[in-house]
C-alpha cells in the first residue's frame, strides 16, 4: 500500500500508480503498473506476469490543465470560475464572518488603445501582484474580470477589510514610484455577511457597487493621471511634435470662435488638439521615425 497508494483490482488483475524518485538519474517518474496472474498447467499461481509504463508526461499535462481550469493564464490567480466555485463552497461550510473584497484596474481600456495590449498586460500583472501581497495566504485572490479582481475573507471584519485596502494603495504610491513611465490605480469595495444566512454572491454584488461607487467619484483623477504620464511619453518620444500641439490649439480655437461656438465647446476642441497624437506612444519607434512615406 505504500508502494501503490492508487492500486485497483479488477477480476484478478491489478493496475496500480506509483511515483519512483530515483529513476532517470533521480529525477524521477510516474508509472503505471499492471499485474496478471501466472499459473502452472495445475493451475497453481507461480508468479505474475507485470508492464511498467512511464506516465510521466500525461501526469504534467493533467496538472497543467487541472491548474489551467483554476488560475488565470496571465497573472497567476484564481480565475472565475473558481472564485465562484468557492463561494459555493464557503456558502455552504464557512459558518463565521466572511468579506468579500472586490478591486478595478483603473484606465485599463485608455493604456491598451494607446499603449497596446502588452502594456495593458504588465499593468494586470503588476495590480495583480500588489493586490495578492495585500492579503494572507487563506484569503482567495482572483481575477474575476478583464481589469476586476475580487477577495474572498474567511474569519474576517470590517476593520480588516479596510486594512487590507490602506495596504494596497500604500503598494500602489511605492509601485508608482518605482514605475513612473505607467502609474497605476486601483479602485475598491468591499462588503460583509451580516448572518449566516447571507447569499454570498448579493455580499458580492454589493462589494461591487461599493466599488463603482469608489470609481465614479475618482474617475476623473485616475484618468488625468494616465493621460498625463501619456503625454509625457509622447513629449519624449517624438521630438517632431514640439509646438504643434499648441499651434493646432491655437488654429482650431481660431475657427471655432469664426463659427460662433460656444466656449464648452471650443475648450473641447483645445483638448482634442492637445491630446490628438496621444495613440503615437503605442507606435514602435521603427514606424514612427521610419524614412519615406
Amino acid at each position: 500500500k505504500n508502494l501503490y497508494p492508487k492500486a485497483i483490482t479488477k477480476g484478478r488483475k491489478m493496475f496500480a500508480e506509483t511515483f519512483a524518485p530515483s529513476i532517470y538519474n533521480g529525477k524521477g517518474a510516474f508509472l503505471w503498473v499492471t499485474a496478471s496472474p501466472l499459473y502452472d498447467r495445475e493451475g497453481s499461481l507461480v508468479g505474475a506476469i507485470e508492464s511498467i509504463r512511464d506516465i510521466t508526461e500525461r501526469k504534467q499535462m493533467e496538472e497543467q490543465l487541472s491548474y489551467l481550469s483554476k488560475h488565470d493564464n496571465l497573472t497567476g490567480l484564481y480565475n472565475r470560475s473558481h472564485f465562484e466555485y468557492m463561494m459555493h463552497h464557503c456558502q455552504d461550510s464557512c459558518k463565521n464572518l466572511i468579506g468579500i473584497i472586490v478591486c478595478d484596474l483603473d484606465g485599463l481600456k485608455l493604456v491598451n488603445d494607446t499603449m497596446g495590449h502588452s502594456a495593458g498586460d504588465r499593468l494586470l500583472v503588476a495590480a495583480a501582484e500588489v493586490i495578492k501581497n495585500s492579503f494572507r495566504k487563506r484569503d482567495f485572490v482572483a481575477r474575476v474580470g478583464g481589469d476586476e479582481f475580487a477577495i474572498i475573507l474567511k474569519d474576517s471584519n470590517k476593520d480588516f477589510a479596510e486594512e487590507a485596502s490602506r495596504r494596497i494603495q500604500e503598494k500602489i504610491i511605492l509601485y508608482n514610484e518605482k514605475n513612473s513611465e505607467l502609474p497605476l490605480s486601483i479602485s475598491i469595495g468591499f462588503a460583509f455577511t451580516e448572518n449566516p444566512d447571507t447569499k454570498l454572491i448579493d455580499v458580492y454584488k454589493e462589494a461591487d457597487n461599493n466599488m463603482y461607487r469608489r470609481k465614479l467619484h475618482r474617475k476623473q483623477s485616475a484618468r488625468s493621471s494616465i493621460v498625463k504620464t501619456l503625454m509625457k511619453a509622447l513629449e519624449a518620444r517624438d521630438f517632431i511634435t514640439e509646438g504643434h500641439g499648441d499651434r493646432l490649439q491655437y488654429l482650431v480655437a481660431n475657427l471655432a470662435g469664426r463659427l460662433n461656438l460656444p466656449e464648452q465647446k471650443i475648450n473641447d476642441l483645445r483638448l482634442l488638439a492637445q491630446f490628438h497624437d496621444i495613440g503615437k506612444v503605442g507606435i514602435p519607434d521603427r514606424i514612427l521615425f521610419k524614412p519615406g512615406p
